[in-house]
């Protein structure tokens, strides 16, 4: 019977574990990750939890010879455990997409793992560079890799080589390095004071007015509000 709860606790510990890691991996291939909420698996996660914690608790009570406790125990765990599966299917019902797995992820290219030479990496950076000044494909609110790699005529993985290896930044941060840019320029502007910050974000690219603050802050040291501040005085 122990065994079972080790068990258990490990599949929970390595789940967590690999939730940390898909949430490091989407800001490699996505510009915004508002919309990918994981708030539901935590929710899966500790709903277990919190029904096998109650399970030990009834254990326990056998143990020491607290029956009619172990029977309320019992009980309690049995009714937590029917409403956390009622609400796992209303869950379902109101976003089947969480049951139906990830479309993009299921038809995406595959492209061979190579590595690629320093002479390329910097022909590859260079094309980068250009379409990002010349196109500004970061304006588009749900841009992602596959979607640069496009129209930078390259594979994805390619794009997420250079980008790691001679820019040293993520997918995520380096679209938002010149989502910043564009929101620093038109903060500056002369026709600056007739537009809203909130304007102003959309414009930039960003759809989250907590996501901008937060991406300008860490590159300018300052708010919004307190950059154009500073800009007009």
């Amino acid at each position: 019977g122990i065994l079972v709860y080790v068990q258990f606790f490990s599949y929970i510990i390595a789940s967590l574990i690999i939730i940390k890691k898909y949430q490091v991996e989407i800001k490699n291939v996505y510009s915004t990750i508002e919309h990918i909420n994981l708030s539901w698996l935590n929710f899966v996660i500790f709903g277990f939890i919190g029904w096998k914690s109650l399970e030990i608790i009834e254990l326990v009570l056998l143990i020491t010879g607290r029956n009619y406790s172990a029977i309320f125990f019992y009980i309690t765990a049995e009714v937590v455990f029917l409403i956390f599966v009622s609400l796992m299917f209303l869950k379902g019902l109101k976003q089947p997409e969480i049951f139906s797995g990830n479309n993009e992820n299921q038809h995406k290219r595959k492209y061979e793992k190579v590595l690629l030479s320093e002479a390329m990496k910097e022909d590859y950076k260079n094309k980068l560079v250009q379409c990002m000044e010349t196109q500004k494909p970061y304006l588009d609110l749900s841009l992602c890799l596959n979607d640069l790699a496009e129209k930078v005529s390259i594979s994805p993985q390619y794009l997420s080589q250079v980008l790691n290896t001679c820019l040293n930044k993520n997918f995520f941060d380096y679209i938002n390095s010149y989502r910043i840019k564009e929101s620093k320029s038109l903060l500056s502007g002369q026709a600056s004071n007739k537009k809203t910050i909130l304007e102003i974000l959309y414009e930039s690219g960003f759809n989250s007015k907590s996501v901008f603050n937060t991406a300008f802050k860490k590159h300018t040291g300052m708010t919004p509000s307190q950059f154009r501040r500073l800009q007009n005085s």
